[in-house]
């Protein structure tokens, strides 16, 4: 049932029969638009390649709705050490590769603050926690760590926790 919504996912490896159709794909047609960007900021350089390809009805037996594929390509430095990265998305939308690289953007701004914060730096994907209530409560204390040392100028939570660690005066000082 329709409901009005659109969805953009992005792709993992676990999706590896939809992204295999989409490397043939990407063959097959080219993109219906492009947009390169190049941005240089804080220790790194990155060019941006995003390619929007037109999928109606292709995959339909296995993603209702897909309308388009997008593909990110990124070329870059980091910190001096090259890198190169591709990652795809579905959605449901059809629209401009500008639109899709600010959407896919904006997702980005929020998932790097807290989510990746939470996943990568806090483990809490590593968690052993079962019970509802303990899984809760620690994401509870997982997000007041974090706002907590946010704002009291802490950039990085990782070098936040290391400052903090064995400093427990100076931790309990935080909370006044």
């Amino acid at each position: 049932m329709k409901r009005g919504n659109d969805f953009l996912i992005a792709l993992k490896a676990n999706q590896g029969t939809l992204l295999q159709a989409l490397l043939w794909m990407r063959l097959e047609q080219s993109p219906k638009q492009t947009r390169v960007h190049h941005e240089v900021s804080r220790n790194r350089t990155v060019t941006r390649d995003v390619r929007v390809y037109a999928c109606s009805g292709k995959f339909e037996s296995e993603w209702m709705g897909i309308r388009s594929a997008i593909c990110i390509e990124q070329v870059g430095t980091r910190a001096g050490e090259p890198y190169h990265q591709r990652r795809w998305f579905i959605s449901s939308l059809c629209a401009s590769a500008a639109t899709f690289a600010q959407l896919i953007r904006d997702h980005w701004r929020i998932e790097n603050p807290l989510h990746w914060v939470k996943d990568v730096v806090l483990n809490e994907d590593c968690s052993g926690l079962r019970h509802p209530n303990a899984a809760i409560n620690t994401s509870i204390c997982r997000n007041f760590v974090i706002n907590l040392l946010r704002s009291h100028g802490f950039a990085s939570i990782t070098q936040g926790l290391r400052s903090l660690a064995h400093d427990i005066p100076r931790l309990l000082l935080l909370t006044q």
